[in-house]
């Protein structure tokens, strides 16, 4: 006698809950009890230390910093880099554990201030180069058509020559005799 193995049961076998027909599915007695006890007690919020929202935001600030848009063009991406830089100093200074001095506000404004220049002279350069890039591509495919007309011109007057040098070889003009090269 050959052991055959039993197939296995699908991983939600046996678990699958019945949706009601209409509305939300109903909680088990069982979670009920639980949810009506923790009701009652009371949570401790922790409060983060000086040195946790310190490092919290120092962490933000290095993955902001680390941020590469793989996406072009990137100045898209600018505006919303800011804005997450200035949510993670905003979280920063709204903690209730910091105090923040208007020395620290002054030069906060400022060095968000540069931020924003550099990034906008960023952004300028950025368009300016993708013009430079569409109308490069435009003048290429003007020189390819430009190309094959010219092509075209010589294959009618080679066969323009051919006809009239045997009719007579007087009657090309000087800018046609330039053509046929």
């Amino acid at each position: 006698m050959v052991y055959q193995p039993r197939a296995r049961a699908p991983r939600k076998f046996g678990r699958r809950r019945e949706m009601p027909k209409y509305g939300k599915p109903k909680a088990k007695a069982v979670g009920k009890k639980h949810r009506s006890r923790r009701s009652y007690m009371s949570e401790e919020k922790h409060v983060p230390t000086p040195e946790e929202v310190v490092d919290k935001t120092l962490n933000s600030l290095r993955i902001l910093g680390k941020q590469v848009f793989a996406v072009s063009p990137f100045y898209e991406h600018f505006d919303r880099w800011l804005a997450n830089l200035g949510e993670v100093l905003s979280k920063f200074e709204s903690s209730p554990t910091i105090s923040v001095d208007n020395q620290f506000v002054k030069e906060r404004l400022q060095i968000l201030s540069n931020i924003g220049l550099l990034l906008e002279e960023r952004r300028r350069e950025e368009v300016s180069r993708d013009e430079a890039v569409k109308n490069l591509s435009g003048n290429r495919i003007l020189l390819s058509e430009s190309k094959k007309n010219m092509l075209q011109r010589r294959k009618r007057f080679r066969g323009a020559e051919t006809v009239r040098s045997t009719v007579c070889p007087a009657l090309l003009t000087i800018s046609e005799r330039n053509w046929i090269v």
